[in-house]
Parts: C-alpha cells; structure tokens; sequence
C-alpha cells in the first residue's frame, strides 16, 4: 500500500519499487520463521501469492525465486483456499522453470480445471503464459482487471470510512504488473499501457 501510495502522491518509481521489494523481503523472513518454527501460519501459505508479486514488480527476481523455494509445497486447508494454493505454485513454478513449459506446470493446470470446471481468468491466465498465447493473455489479463476492480468495490462497500487500502489498491493492480512481467519472461508481446498498470510503474530491466 505504501508503495502504490508513493507513486500515486509523487510518481517516486524508485521508492514504489523500493517498497514492494521490502514486502518481498518481509515475506522471505517470515517463510523462513514458518519453515524453523515447522507449523503452518496463514500468511506463510503458498495461496498467500501477492508478496511474491510485490518481488517480481520491484525487478527482485533472486528474491522472488527464494519466496517460491521457501513457499509451502502443499496446500494448507483451513488456512488458504485450494484454488489460491494452486495458481501460487504455477506462479512459482513459471518462474523457476525460467518461463519454460513443466510436467508441473501442466499437473497445476489440470487441478485448477478440476476445481473449476468454468475457467475464470487466473486460470486462463495461466493456460495463456503456459501455452504463450498473446491474445489469449490480453483477454484473460483484462478479466483479471475486471475481478480486481469489483473486489475493490465490494471491499469499499462493506467500510463505514475509507482505509488506507481502498485509497491505494484500487488505483494500481500489482498482481496484474507481476503477470505482464511474467508474460515478457515467457516472452509474450505485451503494450506498453494498461489501465490499472501503468508504464511508470513496470520496471524497465
């Protein structure tokens, strides 16, 4: 939030990519005290996915691949939903796999199509970059828009007073920076401006 927060007050790229490397950094810790303490924790879960996307915007690949080595291997029921288990690890696995195509990968997708006989748009997201489909991507990358933008509206909704993260969130949509970096990796054609994801705010190296 306090990233977004930045660069909306005074377009401070380097301070919102500094930001987002923190939350990164934080959620290594904490993977770490999880993995030590040998006990699940709820935000030390696999389906907990947005600090990794903070990682992957900031430009912190090395950061970003330690988050995905350190996440749980296995969904942690009662603590995050199957269906956020399983697009974190595809998420993970994408990117540890250097944007190549996995019998995992592909394993992942098979058990978000079981849990969701309807496709929503993370799991085309996720057929788009295992399959490296441009226009497939673009389709699914605005549905993923549409969703977040309606969450926000339902989380300002249910407020008796503005917060700090229906102020930011819904200004600029991190998970889907983290996804159009992705997609470059898997080296899927992307424009340069998205509503929601501004050029200012995707790094550049």
């Amino acid at each position: 939030m306090l990233a977004i927060a930045v660069l909306l007050a005074e377009a401070d790229t380097a301070n919102f990519f500094r930001h987002l490397a923190m939350s990164g950094e934080a959620h290594r810790q904490l993977l770490l005290e999880a993995r030590e303490a040998g006990k699940a924790v709820r935000f030390a879960t696999s389906g907990n996915f947005l600090p990794f996307c903070d990682a992957v915007v900031s430009g912190q690949e090395f950061l970003a691949r330690e988050i995905a080595n350190l996440s749980p291997g296995q969904w942690v029921p009662g603590e995050e939903y199957e269906e956020d288990f399983v697009y974190g690890r595809f998420l993970h696995f994408l990117l540890l796999e250097g944007f190549q195509t996995s019998p995992r990968q592909k394993a992942l997708l098979d058990r978000m199509a079981m849990l969701d006989e309807e496709p929503n748009a993370r799991q085309q997201l996720c057929r788009a970059l295992f399959e490296k489909g441009p226009k497939a991507f673009e389709t699914a990358l605005i549905d993923a828009l549409r969703e977040h933008e309606r969450h926000c509206e339902e989380l300002e909704a249910r407020q008796f007073a503005s917060s700090a993260r229906s102020q930011t969130e819904k200004y600029i949509f991190i998970e889907g920076l983290a996804l159009l970096r992705m997609a470059e990796g898997a080296g899927i054609s992307t424009a340069t401006e998205y509503r929601l994801m501004p050029s200012l705010a995707r790094r550049k190296s």
